[in-house]
């Protein structure tokens, strides 16, 4: 049987639906589904109609969410057609096919996002399509509000990954596609849990949806209830436990009642709390019940009594709970991929394990050394899942440290939120990272990709304010950041100035991007934003300089390694490439009478001399791994998880090798640690500054 993981198509209109679309795509990941969309159409009715049905037919299941936004269309449509938007086609498709399609109707009052107002004939058709739905006989939910949808797919996805075995058997008589289609629906659907009262049901059975949020609250009444009663008990055998410890003997006690797991119990009750604190609309006993166990089943310090002499009170001294942590050693989990193009960034893991080495030859921190569990999610990011529950579960790390990739970590996020692990420092700079409102347990670490794009389209202004502007960027979450960046930058001026925006599939690396480039150099921009990452950068600019293509060209700072990405393309080809930095130089002779630079080019004589000097990605581990083991340090005793977080959330401190001016600053309220960076350009040989430290 193929381990093959189930795909679904989301369909939702990208100018109202922006929100949507990101959550329904990280609750998917987290449930080991991949997530496919479509974002770039060709501009004819007969190419794009073939591209689509394509696309939907390889999945097993299609989410359809209906906004209020008719969207984009085909500029020329054949006759026989009725005018339908993208969006629209990609229904139709999926009808046609016979595929399970999941409909989410926007409700009235729904705060969709900020957007520009469409004409009246696309408002009329839209609704027309919103009246369709309704009379449909797909399986359809109508939603309030993408607040309250967050809240639920970002809470219960955990959970519903319990759902597949009971889909599969209720729904086995659709067959294996609709059972792929349940499991993504679920993830979106679980929404109704909670919106009951305000959420409009139309002639759907979702019977088993339905209960999980009264088994979630019997489970937590049930724990309560024993926790509570053993009170008396514990008191008559003069026995004292720690609330933990009681909490461990209740849950216990219910999980033989209930016949499941006590692993299932925690996470239902742990869903049930995250959950009710963030919905205004809870209801009051279940505020309730949520206060209950926050006070009581949270595991919480335990006295030690203190040796002391006879005839003096004992002392008591409060040891916090710290997994992964010992007298000696501190374990910490890494997660990453040696899999195709992302192989290139290996060099930061090595780079990271090297200062962890240096770090502890020297005493460790506090004189605890660091064990770094490393794990590789291979081709198929969704299985830094599984490998994420096995750090935390199996070998108990005391926190998650630069896991590789926007999707492994979207992926993980809401589960190491619900456990309350540190998710730190992670290797993606996409902005939906800074968000400790949401996620106060995960925290990212260098510039965000828009911040990078705002910067690089205000330089244009400022130094070619007549230019002529393609754009190449990766058709997903990270490359549509750097488009908004670019156009953020380029305010009121990105539709004069922009002549071509162009983007490519990051999951084939299969393919080559020689008919991308074409395209941009056809419209005959003399401004090239390059927002390719890694490998895919070399080949642009290889593929753009052998075209006779030589525009002012920029790309991001993933892509900055000489070693890595502009050797490979040719260091001539690479010449005048603009990117952006936050370190040092450590190359130049001036560079080298720093005590900084110095410090860098002795550990990477002695700690990792396989490394190139002319890789800019080992810098980059370099600093993360400083930054973390400041952090530990801060901590000093105290290596709870949640004091981990406490220091990370308020750094102010300069790395040795960031550039004057550029410091990691953080606080409850902005976990983006570097906000600054400098502007450099390649002169065939190394990167000199262009610019002073900057920020969007």
């Amino acid at each position: 049987m193929s381990n093959r993981h189930p795909e679904v198509f989301i369909s939702a209109t990208s100018s109202d639906l922006r929100s949507c679309r990101l959550l329904a795509k990280e609750a998917l990941l987290t449930l080991g589904c991949v997530p496919v969309e479509q974002t770039n159409f060709p501009p004819d009715y007969r190419t794009v109609h073939e591209m689509l049905r394509a696309k939907v037919a390889a999945c097993d299941a299609v989410i359809h969410v209906a906004g209020e936004c008719y969207g984009a269309e085909p500029g020329a449509r054949d006759p026989e057609a009725p005018r339908r938007s993208y969006t629209q086609m990609e229904y139709d498709l999926a009808r046609e096919l016979k595929k399970p399609v999941y409909v989410f109707i926007c409700g009235d009052g729904f705060p969709y996002d900020e957007h520009p107002l469409e004409d009246a004939e696309k408002q009329q058709l839209q609704q027309a399509h919103r009246a369709l739905l309704a009379q449909s006989d797909t399986l359809r939910y109508t939603v309030l509000s993408p607040g309250d949808l967050s809240l639920r797919v970002r809470e219960l996805q955990t959970r519903v990954e319990h759902l597949r075995g009971e889909l599969k058997k209720t729904r086995s008589w659709l067959g294996r596609g609709l059972t792929i289609g349940l499991i993504a629906l679920a993830a979106v659907g679980v929404v109704l849990w909670w919106l009951n009262s305000r959420t409009t049901k139309t002639e759907i059975k979702t019977g088993a949806l339905e209960t999980e949020l009264d088994r979630q609250r019997r489970y937590i009444r049930a724990v309560a209830d024993v926790y509570t009663k053993q009170e008396a008990e514990l008191d008559r055998l003069n026995l004292k436990l720690s609330d933990s410890e009681k909490y461990s003997r209740a849950l216990a006690a219910v999980a033989k009642q209930e016949n499941v797991p006590e692993s299932e119990l925690r996470s239902g009750i742990s869903l049930f709390v995250a959950a009710t604190q963030g919905d205004p609309k809870a209801e009051y006993m279940d505020r309730a019940l949520a206060d209950f166990a926050l006070e009581n089943f949270e595991p919480k310090p335990t006295p030690v009594p203190t040796a002391a002499p006879t005839a003096v009170p004992t002392a008591v001294v409060v040891k916090p709970v710290m997994p992964g942590v010992t007298d000696t050693e501190i374990k910490i989990g890494h997660i990453t991929t040696s899999a195709g193009r992302a192989s290139a960034y290996r060099s930061v893991d090595r780079a990271e394990a090297a200062y962890f080495q240096m770090v502890n030859d020297h005493g460790g921190v506090n004189g605890r050394k660091i064990t770094m569990i490393s794990a590789d999610y291979g081709t198929d990011s969704a299985n830094a899942i599984d490998l994420t529950h096995k750090l935390v579960e199996e070998d108990k790390v005391l926190l998650i440290f630069s896991t590789l990739g926007t999707e492994s970590n979207l992926a993980t996020r809401a589960y190491m939120n619900m456990e309350k692990v540190p998710q730190l420092f992670i290797e993606s700079s996409s902005a939906v990272f800074d968000d400790p409102a949401h996620f106060p347990w995960t925290m990212g670490f260098f510039p965000t990709y828009q911040t990078e794009g705002s910067v690089y389209a205000k330089y244009v202004l400022k130094n070619k304010p007549a230019a002529k502007i393609a754009v190449l960027y990766a058709d997903d979450e990270a490359g549509r950041e750097y488009l908004a960046g670019i156009h953020d930058g380029l305010g009121d001026k990105a539709s004069a100035l922009i002549v071509k925006e162009v983007s490519y599939e990051n999951s084939d690396s299969t393919t080559t991007l020689d008919a991308q480039i074409r395209l941009l150099q056809a419209s005959r921009a003399d401004v090239f934003f390059n927002m390719s990452v890694g490998t895919w950068t070399t080949d642009a600019i290889r593929i753009a300089y052998d075209l006779g293509w030589h525009p002012m060209q920029f790309i991001p700072s993933v892509s900055l390694s000489v070693a890595a990405f502009l050797e490979p393309a040719g260091v001539e080809k690479a010449t005048g490439v603009i990117a952006n930095a936050r370190s040092k130089s450590w190359l130049s002779p001036k560079a080298q009478s720093d005590p900084a630079v110095v410090e860098y080019l002795d550990w990477m004589s002695k700690y990792n001399a396989d490394a190139s000097l002319r890789d800019q990605n080992t810098v980059g581990g370099y600093e993360r791994a400083e930054a973390l083991v400041d952090v530990l340090r801060e901590c000093g005793n105290d290596l709870s998880r949640a004091n981990v977080m406490k220091e990370a959330a308020n750094l102010d401190i300069q790395l040795g090798m960031l550039r004057p001016g550029i410091r990691l600053k953080t606080s409850p309220t902005d976990y983006q640690p570097i906000k600054q960076m400098y502007l450099i350009k390649f002169n065939g040989k190394n990167w000199s500054a262009i610019g002073s430290v900057t920020s969007d």
